[in-house]
């Protein structure tokens, strides 16, 4: 696999009542196999093993995750990488109510503006099931912007309905204090 570098750049964003909170989104950038010239303000890395940067720590179910640093070199050969991709609702059954692959699931959110960005522009968060992976368990084909638990969802197709149930996951379902990288945080 040839080598490419790789950016990153972070925005930070206040977001008003009633969210009243901040919002830090990382990004990261493939330059490519030749990236632009080094500036003042950008250093190139390399690989793309240095695409998730980011190491973060399963708290718990209740609590969620948070950011610990930015990876060491180290890491890359000690902590894995996770994606969140997974939902999972405990009040429903997938599988008996014939959810598939390509169905939508669409999330709720009083303020939707806490998860939409450049990466996640669907102001109607809605996300294709990739995978049914048991009774109470999805994944998506594409991560979710952040760790959220009490979410209110819909799968319309199946004429399925919850509030405040819902939760997404990361792949592997990580156990308490266990670390792994990613490549964004989006926090909400």
């Amino acid at each position: 696999m040839p080598s490419n570098y790789v950016s990153a750049t972070f925005e930070t964003l206040y977001q008003a009542p009633p969210l009243d909170s901040y919002r830090c989104i990382v990004r990261n950038k493939d330059d490519g196999p030749v990236p632009p010239a080094p500036s003042p303000t950008y250093f190139p890395t390399h690989t793309n093993l240095l695409r998730d940067f980011l190491v973060f720590e399963h708290v718990s179910d209740t609590l969620g995750e948070r950011l610990v640093r930015v990876m060491a070199p180290a890491d890359v050969e000690t902590i894995y990488v996770k994606r969140l991709n997974g939902f999972t609702d405990p009040t429903v059954d997938f599988v008996a109510a014939g959810v598939l692959p390509g169905d939508l699931l669409q999330v709720f959110m009083q303020q939707p503006e806490a998860w939409t960005s450049v990466e996640y522009p669907d102001a109607n968060l809605r996300f294709v099931v990739s995978e049914v992976v048991d009774a109470t368990t999805l994944t998506m084909t594409v991560p979710f912007p952040a760790w959220r638990k009490g979410l209110s969802w819909s799968i319309a197709v199946r004429g399925l309905t919850r509030a405040s149930t819902g939760r997404t996951l990361r792949e592997g379902t990580p156990a308490p204090l266990e670390q792994y990288r990613d490549r964004t945080e989006l926090k909400s």
